[in-house]
């Protein structure tokens, strides 16, 4: 009963991210929209907002999927009943520690793919910036793929201008041995993957908004 119980209150949960946000996705690779990750991956987005970790959730709504959320937000008792039947993985923002690492690599090795923040704190200055090195720790620790996600994180409740994304196509290291700088080049370049789309989807913002300002 309280299994079936957590299904629901996660899809109405996700119906309402639906209704409130209106998440305008666009896929690289179009057979991720509709099928099963067919290997557990690591999904990365850049980080603009707290909802973040619910929206992107909500791409992946139909794939086998966890999230690494900060462990101070979970503690809130308004936060944690929201998300709290979901599948999430808490990682302590204030001090150094691998514990999240153990526990994504245990939910991966049950099929789970895990989805990573890397800049560990919301970037509002419409940027993206450097990323923390731990998801290629965990990328090679599990030879798991890193799957790009792009968001503009322009929320706005019950706008009509939709909220967009860009899903990319999981991709291999670049590197088989765990050096220091070899380590922090892989961050640097799947920053630079993530920060070309979401260049693209500032273009595409600013297309359509020069052709509503003409229309109207």
């Amino acid at each position: 009963m309280k299994e079936k119980r957590n299904i629901l209150k996660e899809a109405l949960f996700m119906g309402a991210v639906n209704i409130c946000y209106k998440p305008d996705i666009t896929y690289e690779d179009e057979k991720l929209q509709n099928a099963e990750l067919t290997e557990p991956c690591i999904i990365i987005c850049n980080h603009m907002s707290a909802e973040d970790g619910v929206v992107v959730r909500y791409l992946f709504r139909n794939k086998n999927v966890c999230s690494l959320m900060a462990k101070d937000l979970l503690e809130k008792p308004f936060f944690k009943y929201l998300v709290g039947d979901c599948q999430c993985i808490p990682v302590d923002r204030k001090n150094a520690s691998t514990k999240w690492i153990h526990e994504c690599e245990e939910q991966m090795k049950e099929g789970k793919s895990v989805i990573i923040f890397p800049e560990g704190t919301t970037i509002k200055e419409n940027a993206v910036e450097d990323f923390k090195s731990g998801f290629i720790m965990l990328a090679m620790t599990t030879g798991a793929k890193v799957l790009p996600v792009a968001t503009n994180g322009k929320y706005k409740l019950f706008s009509r201008k939709k909220l967009r994304f860009k899903v990319g196509t999981p991709m291999s290291l670049n590197i088989s041995k765990m050096t220091v700088s070899g380590i922090e080049d892989e961050a640097e370049r799947f920053k630079n993957i993530v920060k070309n789309m979401y260049d693209e989807l500032d273009e595409d913002d600013s297309v359509s908004e020069y052709k509503n300002t003409n229309i109207a």
